[in-house]
């Protein structure tokens, strides 16, 4: 899963230190026995452009200064036309009760503003920027560092994570299997079916990939998925309870909301459970949790 090749200087400089396009991601998957699994490559390419974004230091004390612009030059320091790049935009931190001042020098006078715009390749609700120690989502498949708060780990809010990791689970896991059947199906249940729709056949559930009927015979063609004796974890709506049983840290956990069908997060504190209603499992968390069925 993968952008545009790079061509802005901090592309380049970004693959250039890890080996990899920022916000790709790569996996080779194997089964069980360790062997890696036949069959083509799941190749999605978004025809925009991904860049890091370049935050500034605080010169005085090197700290980090929540200063983050966008570059659209090459390493040479050429203007570049790009494939679109979506962003997020940000305000300064409020939450630290200072504003990060920026200012300009012309014609030997400075002007300075704390009123100002950013980028953010991250969205996160109820902050000003995105510097907390969690994120909503990142506009990335992988996980990348918060350009924000370099310590700050951003907990699995990736877009494969988020929304790509339940479909790719029922692809790729080498337990389901193509299947083919004949049925008689009643037309007024034929009416009914829809290709979201799991069938449940001798205690195991397919999900539906297209259906033909001869309307002579009365005979159905069935080509589904076997996704397994229950239902795929991941597209399952369950209230589960999440447990943090550290006595010193609070955890921060991250999951897709049965509700409103977004990306939510919840503050836990030390020994405390807190019964959340999500689709499939938890995204990611910012410490160890214990996971169970409400």
């Amino acid at each position: 899963m993968h952008f545009e090749e790079p061509s802005l200087a901090l592309e380049a400089g970004y693959k250039a230190v890890n080996g990899r396009n920022y916000g790709e991601i790569k996996y080779d998957l194997t089964g069980k026995e360790g062997v890696k699994l036949s069959g083509a490559t799941y190749d999605l390419k978004i025809n925009n452009q991904r860049t890091p974004l370049e935050p500034l230091d605080d010169l005085d004390d090197g700290s980090d200064f929540r200063v983050c612009y966008a570059l659209f030059s090459d390493v040479g320091g050429t203007e570049q036309s790009i494939k679109p790049m979506f962003t997020y935009i940000c305000t300064p931190d409020t939450t630290t009760g200072s504003i990060s001042r920026i200012a300009f020098y012309g014609n030997l006078t400075m002007t300075s503003s704390t009123t100002y715009t950013m980028p953010s390749n991250v969205h996160q609700r109820g902050q000003a920027s995105p510097v907390g120690f969690y994120g909503d989502v990142g506009l990335y498949f992988g996980e990348e560092l918060s350009e924000y708060r370099y310590g700050f780990t951003m907990n699995g809010n990736g877009l494969w994570n988020s929304f790509y990791r339940g479909t790719t689970a029922l692809m790729f896991d080498e337990d389901k299997r193509k299947v083919n059947f004949k049925a008689h199906i009643p037309q007024s249940q034929l009416l009914l079916l829809k290709l979201s729709d799991t069938l449940r056949i001798s205690n195991q559930f397919y999900n539906i990939n297209s259906l033909e009927t001869n309307y002579l015979s009365g005979v159905t063609k069935l080509d589904l998925t076997l996704v397994g004796n229950s239902q795929l974890e991941q597209f399952n709506t369950d209230s589960r309870n999440l447990e943090n049983e550290s006595t010193t840290d609070s955890v921060y956990a991250t999951y897709l909301d049965a509700t409103s069908g977004e990306i939510a997060n919840v503050l836990i504190l030390p020994n405390t459970t807190v019964a959340v209603s999500m689709v499939g499992s938890v995204i990611g968390s910012s410490g160890d949790l214990v996971e169970t069925f409400a």
